[in-house]
């Protein structure tokens, strides 16, 4: 019989149904909490057009009606991503719970996975659901308000459009090109620069991830006051930075303009996160693999 000692999805899939079953009151807390979240956005923006009459109603309110709910639900999936990714280690927050997870029939990186997989694709379907259930849902609040037809409709349609044109890296935008003395605008993608946003999220999300492997307990607290701590540290160096001379910086980005392009900027920025963002992955699993019943208070170095 061929066995894999090392990686096996089969016992992957076990790993994350026990996670699933063990965690099934946190999960449905987590999607009511999604779902109040995205219910009161629509009610919110109910309240907001209540009385409107349908002269008023113009293309542009339509649009702005839109944009509110675009905004907010990309503001909730962010939150709820950064929030669900700190709790990675969620069932090693007691020795019990220690004990129970560390016995469990699978190889370190099996149980590492199962974690992530729970924790990112696991977000996007309460994500997706709780989003669902509010656009249905708030259809029975609209009898309360004096709410204009012209904009009481599917929202979520919309929004995913929305959010498929912005985040979309191949959507064309026009550029002014300079050509020695004359310029042109030529359509352009955006695809680097999107490449240097998206890699931008990612180590963001990996902070998370790497929080929630060092601290068990309150790890989005924690990761957030660090994270705060540290901008606001740099923000007072780049301050009192000001005052040196970025001559030569200048100089040199000017002498090497050639091949010093936007491009070759936002791609070198992307593989930079990337590369942190790999980083931050690695040391979430090697914390994970020094994971101890007794949780030992140096258990970093």
């Amino acid at each position: 019989m061929y066995t894999n000692n090392f990686f096996c999805l089969s016992r992957i899939a076990m790993v994350m149904k026990r996670e699933i079953m063990g965690n099934r009151k946190k999960n449905l807390f987590g999607f009511l909490g999604l779902y109040s979240a995205f219910l009161l956005t629509y009610l919110g923006i109910m309240a907001k057009y209540d009385g409107y009459e349908i002269a008023r109603i113009t293309e542009r309110t339509s649009s702005d009606f839109t944009q509110g709910h675009f905004q907010t639900f990309i503001v909730i999936t962010v939150v709820a991503f950064l929030y669900f990714a700190s709790r990675i280690m969620e069932n090693m927050r007691t020795k019990e719970l220690r004990i129970a997870y560390l016995m469990v029939p699978a190889t370190s990186i099996e149980k590492f996975v199962a974690c992530a997989c729970y924790v990112t694709v696991g977000t996007v379907i309460l994500l997706i659901g709780a989003s669902v259930l509010a656009e249905l849902t708030h259809f029975l609040f609209v009898p309360l308000f004096d709410f204009p037809d012209a904009v009481n409709t599917f929202v979520l349609p919309q929004v995913w459009e929305m959010s498929c044109n912005v985040f979309n890296p191949f959507v064309t935008y026009p550029v002014q090109v300079w050509d020695g003395e004359s310029s042109r605008i030529i359509e352009q993608t955006m695809f680097y620069n999107w490449l240097c946003v998206f890699s931008i999220l990612l180590w963001f999300h990996s902070l998370y991830i790497l929080g929630g492997n060092i601290w068990y307990k309150s790890a989005f607290v924690k990761t957030t006051g660090i994270i705060i701590a540290v901008s606001l540290v740099l923000a007072y160096v780049v301050v009192n930075a000001g005052s040196l001379h970025w001559n030569w910086l200048y100089d040199m980005m000017q002498h090497n303009s050639s091949w010093l392009t936007e491009n070759f900027m936002s791609g070198a920025g992307a593989l930079f996160f990337f590369l942190l963002t790999a980083l931050n992955w690695r040391l979430g699993y090697k914390l994970f693999t020094r994971s101890q019943v007794i949780n030992p208070k140096f258990r970093l170095l």
